[in-house]
């Protein structure tokens, strides 16, 4: 039986999804609710194999790190659809981009047919080179890494960038994220691409590339480094208390969010 590429695009995100709510909703290792002993103010520790979320505030059996893009803490019941996921995610998030490449190339290169001459139709979109357009493109590009300057350097993410640093291809991965961005920016100004829009010169798939592009790289990354985590029997705390990472301390009225705390 053929499988075309649309019911391939359903089944693997029918896949993804079930294994995100699979890691949501399973349990990730926390133990059963033990009754208090009348004379104990707390509960006692369930063992040493279970560490204590700060997130959701229990204990969890190999305990790897709170997700909040699932809502679950991440443990042994849970790993397994955690990595699955991932790896979902970075194939579904791939054939995007792949796909939308295709089309964009197809749009710029000539026809595979011949005319009524013998030669090849013209590609649909077409190069415009004017000066103008490439000082307005290099104005764009100037404004847009600005700001995106200033959004790595804010508070929001000061946490997060080092972390995504952090995983597996993340410099290569951010440099084919510039120059997908650097196309994606200069393509609309200097071709043709907005004149006469119809179903077969819709630039749609042009803009899915680089959004999903960043996607693709982090959750590739995302993925070896978990399957690394799980190979060598580490978890994601072990991990970044061995990389000497230190976590941002949530901001409170007494320390104003500057004081930090180990992972």
């Amino acid at each position: 039986m053929s499988v075309d590429l649309t019911t391939f695009f359903l089944l693997l995100f029918g896949l993804t999804a079930l294994c995100f709510l699979a890691t949501g909703c399973q349990n990730p290792g926390v133990p059963p609710q033990p009754a208090k002993p009348p004379d104990a103010s707390y509960l006692p520790h369930p063992g040493d194999a279970y560490s204590l979320s700060r997130d959701t505030n229990r204990y969890v059996l190999g305990f790897d790190h709170f997700c909040e893009f699932v809502g679950n803490d991440i443990g042994r019941g849970n790993l397994g659809c955690f990595v699955t996921f991932l790896v979902l995610l970075s194939m579904l998030c791939t054939y995007v981009v792949a796909l939308s490449g295709w089309e964009v190339f197809l749009m710029l290169a000539p026809g595979d047919g011949a005319t009524g001459d013998g030669q090849a139709p013209p590609p649909q979109w077409h190069f415009l080179l004017a000066p103008w357009r490439l000082a307005i493109a290099a104005a764009v590009i100037g404004m847009l890494a600005y700001a995106f300057a200033k959004c790595v350097s804010s508070d929001v993410c000061a946490g997060v960038m080092p972390l995504i640093m952090m995983m597996p291809g993340a410099s290569v991965g951010a440099v084919l994220i510039v120059l997908v961005f650097a196309t994606t920016v200069l393509l609309p100004l200097i071709t043709d691409m907005w004149t006469d829009v119809t179903v077969e010169r819709n630039p749609t798939a042009f803009f899915l590339i680089l959004p999903i592009l960043c996607f693709a790289v982090l959750f590739w990354g995302m993925s070896a480094h978990w399957v690394f985590l799980l190979c060598d029997g580490l978890t994601q705390k072990m991990w970044l208390r061995a990389q000497g990472y230190r976590r941002p301390k949530k901001p409170t009225a007494a320390a104003g969010g500057s004081a930090t705390d180990i992972v």
